[in-house]
């Protein structure tokens, strides 16, 4: 799972393009999915707000990664969040 989680942190970087690509996004912090097309908010370095909790953490479809999955989802965060304190 170590491996995903890396993956699902770079897709969150600057993803616009991929998100526009996308059909479907997932906030990895609140896990609240959405069509890509609905995703409006970006700063102007190409990450995406969720519209539900306002963070930055979106990972999409066109990632090919396992975005339904609330465990990897789960890990992910703990894991971004607790590098960063």
């Amino acid at each position: 799972m170590h491996g995903q989680i890396e993956s699902l942190i770079k897709t969150m970087t600057a993803n616009r393009q991929q998100i526009v690509a996308s059909q479907i996004c997932v906030c990895e912090r609140c896990c609240a999915g959405y069509a890509a097309r609905s995703i409006t908010c970006f700063m102007p370095d190409g990450m995406a707000f969720c519209p539900e909790c306002t963070i930055d953490s979106f990972v999409d479809d066109a990632s090919s990664l396992p975005i339904n999955d609330p465990d990897l989802l789960k890990a992910t965060h703990e894991h971004w969040f607790k590098s960063k304190t």
